[in-house]
């Protein structure tokens, strides 16, 4: 897996298919959140376009998921960003003010369905299919 280091990049995931959310809890150095997507083969971005990428959020801190299952068929994705609600950087600051370690990086996941995802991790990686 590679690093995502330019997180304007997620903007091109936009009507991504979602095909599988796991949390990952057997990594040693921490949990990971991993979204199988299959990018959207008009994404306008010719690295990413049609490909199928596993992007992997780690060593995540907090997370918090709202998931609504009575949706049927597939996820798909509306927007990754660095955006999170006020109750959820609240949760960080009460984490923090514990002593507890909170990683900088916030990121809001929103889904076409109305379920969404929240979480604190240091970092993004992904894998990406061959051409």
């Amino acid at each position: 897996m590679q690093v995502l280091t330019d997180h304007a990049l997620l903007a091109y995931l936009h009507d991504a298919e979602c095909r599988n959310l796991v949390w990952d809890c057997s990594l040693p150095e921490g949990r990971a959140v991993t979204l199988d997507l299959e990018v959207n083969p008009e994404a306008q971005s010719p690295e990413w376009d049609g490909r199928q990428i596993l992007l992997s959020f780690k060593n995540v801190m907090l997370c918090r998921l709202t998931g609504w299952g009575h949706v049927t068929g597939g996820e798909t994705l509306d927007s990754i960003d660095e955006r999170v609600s006020a109750e959820f950087m609240g949760e960080c600051r009460r984490h923090e003010a514990t002593g507890l370690f909170v990683p900088p990086l916030k990121l809001g996941v929103s889904f076409i369905s109305g379920s969404s995802l929240e979480m604190a991790c240091d970092r993004i990686e992904y894998e990406m299919s061959a051409a």
